[in-house]
């Protein structure tokens, strides 16, 4: 939206499982080889410009949310390999920019959200001469983001509610094999268990 108020209300409930899997097998490759994957079980984005924005959503989700990233391959010439996976359960952004001459936008709103699902994301990468390899999963049970950014300025808004409960597994696996690479990008593995209380 542009130029204009805008809110987001509303509920979002996921009991069904939410998969998505990539498998790359490259003999030899030039340049990048990138394969990744994303699942999510609910999602919500309200962004604006301008003006103020608001977002009062409820999230449910028990379904289980999986992501499998699988990458092989070698690169003669310093090619670039990299592999993601990453799962969640709900997410929800809302962002807004003062942008053009406005000084200051307002995002607000309250969010409630809980999951009881399995949550695993699983990324495997085996390489051979590379110039640089990254690899990473990531693993989140519930993720609520609310920006309002003015001039080249991001601020998080307050909410005035925000309640976050997981309550199923979360899992990540990450396994890289390389037999000789710079790595400049290194790789990371990240799990996160968000257990909040009301603000």
């Amino acid at each position: 939206n542009k130029w204009g108020y805008d809110q987001m209300a509303g509920s979002q409930n996921n009991s069904g499982h939410v998969s998505s899997s990539s498998v790359v097998n490259l003999d030899y490759f030039e340049g990048f080889a990138m394969p990744g994957t994303n699942s999510v079980g609910n999602s919500a984005l309200l962004s604006n410009l301008g003006t103020d924005v608001s977002m009062f959503m409820d999230k449910n989700n028990s379904g289980n949310v999986s992501a499998t990233t699988s990458f092989s391959g070698a690169s003669a010439n310093g090619g670039v390999g990299q592999a993601t996976s990453s799962a969640v359960g709900n997410a929800i952004t809302a962002y807004s920019c003062a942008s053009c001459g406005n000084e200051s936008v307002l995002v607000e709103g309250r969010t409630t959200q809980t999951n009881t699902g399995n949550i695993t994301a699983t990324t495997t990468f085996n390489g051979g001469n590379m110039g640089m390899i990254s690899a990473s999963a990531s693993a989140i049970g519930n993720s609520a983001t609310f920006v309002a950014q003015r001039s080249g300025h991001l601020t998080l808004s307050p909410l005035r509610r925000k309640r976050r409960l997981t309550r199923g597994r979360l899992f990540c696996s990450l396994r890289i094999r390389s037999a000789k690479a710079i790595l400049l990008g290194g790789h990371q593995s990240s799990c996160y268990n968000i257990r909040s209380a009301p603000e």
